[in-house]
């Protein structure tokens, strides 16, 4: 009985709950008629508080103004110059002026990228025992900046985040690079445990709830073990859903068990696409001439076919055997004339590929000048061999084999020229050491050849003068697994004018050959994302009370029941594009919508209409504003989901103009604006500029160690700080080793979903300004920048002032200024140093007040 009626009770609540205000769709309401009120935003905002007998505070001052809306769109403060412009610009729209300018700022996307990079629980490492590095993360993290600054539809950068991957075949060329990347959203799930792979439901859990908390405002994660106690959401949605990731292919990002990463995503950036295109027309121009050096060498093959030889010697090796020629001196010396060629073939037997043949051969003149050559010699340097040497391909027709490889079938030390094909080919050991390539045993500083599957190979002396020639010759034979080899040597008669005109064209092939091998060695790779692809298909099997060895029925991958509950077609691959559809364009886009008005109102108002903006289900909270929020996700729709526009819509309303008029942490859904601190990243890059040392160029990847040498262990994990001074948007976060500045002054974090950051008030924090050498160093930059740019300390003052509250020093701090450093000059030092380590320590006092780490 007690079941049933525990059965009873939970559907009643998932009925109650499917009524629940945030799965209704969107009611669009009419603006109320409010005669104090010059927009939309402020009728609803106005009316709300006049019914809950609130009053408005008076307008923000100019200043105030100025650094709000700096800080909120960009973290970062005024410039002295910026303000003075907006202060002194009588125009009615100079605010609006001013929006545009932050929105068209690169800082704003810095700035909202790094919100959104919380909410997905961004971190440049995995996360499991060993938090190995994601060393291509960062391409998502800085496609998220871009997204935001080029204004992308709200709609389109969901979509591109959950299936990217599968729209770029269909849409325009120039955006596919970035929709894949864009699916890092599920690529930077984190990993759990000793091996990752073992555990994988649970970064599939990270990944389900994290699309849930960011895009719906629901903790899908709940319903993995049990039907959601709370929201329509049942462990059959959560494995519809956990089917879609089982069917896609996650990076595998390394862990302790198995340490090297892969199943990235090849990509090509805009900049690696045009180095291609470069690339590919030089690739092309290299093998044109390659051909044409090919056919001018080509037209020249009848003169060889067509001449005669004399058989001056040869024989037969059985498989291990070897030779040696001549058997006396006298049978060993033959006359020739200049052009004349010398001739040693090797043909093959029955069985070619079993076939390694070692050569040494030497001949030197028994007049004249007396001098010598060698095999050896001719190749000491494989890639420029003695152009008296000729190597050809014998199979129909004697042809030269001009194809060289510097390392054969990647073989180090082993260097071949061969034809065409890969066979017939002369190899050259360069190691002094012994050398082997597949049956083949070289000794070091050795020369064989390899026949070729339809005839043998040929090595060509060419006779630099008239008269006698003593030869040594040894053949050997390397593989004792053939069927052995023949083997002659003859004589050419002269083909001097051939071989001359051949001379010439060789050079060039060669040249041709190098600058083709060049250009191909110059390739450039495509790079890597850490993204997602389609796996095949498969429905997942429920996990009994979450238990992954406890199975039972498969559950049809699908979208959950409260919005429709559509299966995912058989033939539509995993469902992610369908997914996608859905967050954006099907029942659950009202959600959507209202989730992303809300997290804009909170970026601007320190609070958001629905104070919970994880949780939109029966547990979070209300909207405090109803219909102001549906009236907002209304307008996000019909802009085209154009943050941007809601942006404007927002920052021009009188509501957003307000001075501040409660404390931190107060009532701020309506009536009035709360003070903020700044965020860790905020306070980082405002000492940064403050000190005319922040870098604003983007950063790319961080220095991690190579792959290769990764070994990081539960007990030695991956732990590094890599400090730099571009933006903070751009340090590397790490899972379980926090950046110390970050973690202190509360950063997001990167294990969950952080819809809004705590608020921490300790007494390291002061410390911080008084003893951390990254404060002492910006503190001493901006003292010589003062001492340089201001003739006294009151005009130094002033500049201070300016840079760090938008204003100038008022007399009170004026004279405390002067007393202090009056008081802190050191009689020891000259100046300019004196003054500037004075105001080192006086800017440290600057730095730690609240008027710079609060933004009114």
């Amino acid at each position: 009985m007690s079941r049933l009626l525990l059965s009873l009770c939970l559907a009643a609540a998932s009925t109650q709950a499917a009524t629940h205000w945030a799965f209704q769709p969107l009611s669009d309401p009419t603006p109320p008629a409010v005669p104090a009120a010059t927009t939309d935003t402020d009728r609803f905002f106005f009316a709300k508080a006049a019914a809950d007998g609130l009053q408005l505070p008076p307008p923000a001052s100019p200043r105030a103004l100025l650094r709000r809306a700096s800080y909120d769109l960009t973290g970062l403060p005024p410039s002295p110059a910026e303000t003075e412009a907006f202060l002194s610009d009588p125009s009615p729209d100079a605010f609006a002026k001013l929006v545009d300018r932050l929105l068209a700022s690169p800082a704003y996307g810095e700035k909202w990228g790094r919100l959104w990079l919380d909410v997905v629980r961004y971190a440049d490492t995995a996360g499991e025992t060993a938090d190995y590095p994601m060393p291509h993360a960062w391409r998502y993290r800085n496609w998220v900046i871009n997204a935001f600054n080029n204004d992308l539809p709200a709609d389109e950068f969901i979509r591109w985040q959950i299936a990217g991957d599968l729209l770029a075949p269909s849409g325009p060329p120039d955006q596919a690079t970035d929709k894949i990347i864009a699916t890092g959203f599920l690529g930077i799930a984190r990993r759990f445990g000793f091996n990752i792979d073992q555990d994988i439901h649970l970064t599939y859990e990270d990944a389900i709830d994290t699309t849930g908390k960011a895009f719906l405002g629901l903790s899908l994660g709940c319903a993995r073990c049990h039907d959601h106690k709370h929201d329509p959401i049942s462990q059959r949605d959560y494995y519809g859903l956990y089917g879609i990731l089982q069917s896609t292919r996650l990076p595998f990002t390394g862990c302790e068990k198995t340490q090297r990463p892969r199943d990235m995503v090849p990509i090509l950036s805009p900049a690696r696409q045009q180095e291609r295109l470069q690339w590919q027309a030089e690739s092309q121009a290299a093998t044109e001439a390659l051909k044409a050096a090919d056919a001018a060498l080509d037209a020249l093959t009848p003169a060889f076919a067509a001449s005669t030889v004399t058989p001056i010697a040869s024989g037969s090796l059985t498989p291990g055997a070897s030779a040696s020629w001549p058997p006396d001196a006298a049978t060993g010396t033959i006359p020739v004339s200049r052009g004349e060629m010398l001739q040693l073939s090797i043909l093959p037997r029955t069985n070619f590929g079993a076939d390694g043949t070692g050569l040494e051969w030497s001949l030197r003149e028994t007049s004249g000048q007396l001098r010598q050559w060698s095999l050896a010699s001719a190749f000491a340097n494989p890639a420029q061999p003695d152009p008296a040497w000729f190597i050809l391909d014998t199979a129909r027709e004697p042809r030269l084999c001009l194809h060289f490889d510097a390392a054969f079938e990647n073989t180090k030390g082993l260097s071949a020229w061969r034809g065409p094909d890969l066979w017939p080919s002369l190899l050259v050991n360069t190691l002094d050491a012994p050398n082997a390539y597949q049956t083949l045993a070289f000794p070091p500083r050795s020369i064989a050849v390899h026949p070729g599957p339809n005839g043998g190979i040929a090595i060509a002396f060419q006779s630099q003068s008239d008269g006698p020639l003593a030869i040594q010759l040894r053949i050997s034979e390397f593989d004792p697994g053939g069927d052995g080899i023949d083997w002659s040597l003859v004589r050419r008669p002269s083909l001097a004018t051939t071989l001359e005109s051949q001379r010439p064209l060789i050079k060039t092939r060669l040249l041709a050959a190098a600058a083709l091998a060049a250009t191909a060695a110059r390739e450039p790779l495509p790079d890597l994302a850490l993204a997602v692809a389609e796996a095949p298909p498969v429905n997942a099997r429920l996990h009994k009370k979450g238990e992954p060895k406890d199975l039972g029925d498969p559950v049809p991958r699908k979208l959950p029941d409260v919005f429709g509950g559509d299966l995912i077609p058989d033939a539509a691959g995993s469902g992610r594009l369908q997914l996608a559809d859905w967050l954006t364009r099907g029942p659950a886009s009202h959600l959507t919508a209202r989730v992303l008005a809300n997290r804009i109102w909170l970026g601007h108002f320190s609070g958001g209409l629905v104070s919970t903006p994880n949780d939109f289900g029966t547990k979070g909270s209300p909207p405090s504003n109803p219909a102001l929020l549906d009236w907002l996700a209304s307008r996000l729709i019909a802009d085209h989901w154009s943050l941007k526009s809601m942006h404007r819509r927002l920052m021009l309303s009188a509501t957003y103009q307000r001075a501040s008029s409660g404390p931190e942490g107060g009532d701020h859904r309506t009536a009035f604006f709360p003070r903020r601190r700044l965020t860790a990243e905020e306070l980082r890059d405002s000492l940064l500029a403050l000190a005319g040392n922040l870098d604003r160029s983007p950063a790319a990847a961080h220095p991690f160690p190579p792959e290769n040498t990764w070994a990081f262990t539960q007990h030695g994990p991956f732990k590094a700080v890599y400090d730099h001074l571009q933006r903070s948007v751009y340090l590397m976060v790490q899972r379980t080793q926090r950046h110390p500045f970050l973690a202190l002054f509360d950063a997001g974090d990167p294990n969950a979903s952080t819809a809004s950051r705590s608020q921490s008030t300790v007494p390291t924090q002061a410390l911080y300004f008084l003893n951390d050498p990254f404060v002492h160093s910006q503190a001493k930059i901006m003292a010589a920048r003062l001492v340089s740019s201001a003739p006294d300390d009151a005009a130094r003052m002033n500049l201070a002032s300016s840079l760090l509250y938008s204003r100038p020093a008022s007399p009170a701090e004026l004279s405390l200024a002067a007393s202090f450093l009056d008081a802190s000059r050191n009689p020891s030092l000259q100046e300019p140093d004196r003054s500037i380590d004075a105001w080192s320590a006086w800017i440290r006092v600057l730095f730690s007040s609240n008027e710079l780490l609060y933004v009114d």
